[in-house]
């Protein structure tokens, strides 16, 4: 089956905003927060990756230049030259490859960590066949003992001082 285009892709997003942040939808709106801007205790918050929530396969559609999206287990990106996107947005890659399982662990380490729930350790194994600590070993033990990261709730996530250094925290997760 060929891969949606850029257009049907960004149409079935727009169609799926009506509902923001709908439980059920496989889309879930997010903003940016930088790094040290405060969580409002109690209230919902918007994190970077929530796409990461959707059901298996874990797609998402990036928008404008240099942006990457995924569809099953291939990824490509946007061209970065703004001038060319213009012309044909979503249709100049300048990624495009089928993601290996090392890839494709990686990126879910990486999206689900970005959220504040964090990631599910019983949905690594569904997903791949391996406990977390047969792949990652002490990583995540560290990361819990230097206050990095707390596990609640069989979830792994990232604490506020985690997330601070979040780009060095998830280097870890490079396999």
């Amino acid at each position: 089956e060929p891969l949606p285009t850029c257009e049907r892709l960004f149409e079935n997003a727009l169609r799926n905003r009506a509902g923001a942040n709908d439980p059920d939808s496989p889309i879930q709106w997010t903003e940016y927060k930088p790094p040290g801007t405060p969580l409002r205790s109690g209230a919902p918050t918007p994190d970077a990756a929530s796409l990461a929530d959707a059901e298996e396969p874990r797609d998402y559609a990036g928008f404008g230049i240099s942006a990457a999206s995924r569809m099953g287990n291939h990824r490509y990106t946007n061209t970065p030259h703004i001038k060319e996107y213009i012309m044909a947005p979503g249709r100049d890659h300048t990624e495009d490859r089928i993601l290996s399982l090392t890839d494709e662990m990686e990126e879910f380490m990486f999206l689900g960590l970005r959220k504040t729930a964090g990631i599910c350790i019983s949905d690594f194994y569904e997903c791949f066949g391996s406990e977390l600590s047969d792949i990652y070993g002490d990583i995540p033990a560290n990361h819990v003992s230097m206050g990095y990261a707390v596990i609640e709730g069989g979830n792994l996530r990232l604490t506020p001082r985690g997330l601070e250094i979040s780009n060095r925290v998830l280097a870890d997760y490079l396999l």
